[in-house]
């Protein structure tokens, strides 16, 4: 049950159908570990915890270089440092580990297209559901 300040944060995403108050949950309750250093990882990372996904675990360097501004960015999100593997492994509760990896690693766009893939697995977001297809109502609604 997310709690009224979450409510608040989240509401642009919790008035998407696809998402709703469940999607949230299963957001705040999910892991997801970005692999590398590039600009991809850090856009990924950043989409990850500003959506809310409890548990985002970084590459050291990349850790060292956003892991405080994310912490402070979103408080329902812990960061954790790790090292591995290529690719962005997407884990939810005892779901088997995905990877999505965004290419080529300089590319911001690259980032933003994993962490939307990790994000609509996490939610359980039909495939082909577009974040663009928003009602027009989100505007008015308050910002995370």
């Amino acid at each position: 049950m997310l709690r009224e300040d979450q409510i608040h944060r989240y509401a642009r995403q919790i008035l998407l159908s696809e998402v709703g108050g469940g999607g949230q949950a299963r957001l705040l309750a999910g892991r997801v570990r970005v692999v590398g250093d590039g600009r991809a990882a850090e856009e990924a990372a950043t989409y990850l915890a500003a959506a809310g996904v409890g548990v985002v675990v970084l590459d050291g360097a990349l850790a060292d270089r956003v892991g405080e501004r994310l912490a402070r960015m979103n408080p329902d999100s812990t960061i954790e440092r790790a090292g591995g593997s290529r690719g962005l492994t997407l884990t939810s509760g005892v779901a088997t580990a995905t990877e999505v990896a965004p290419s080529p690693a300089d590319d911001r766009l690259a980032g933003a297209l994993a962490a939307h893939e990790a994000l609509m697995r996490l939610t359980g977001a039909r495939e082909g559901f577009s974040w663009a297809n928003a009602p027009s109502d989100l505007g008015r609604a308050p910002r995370p």
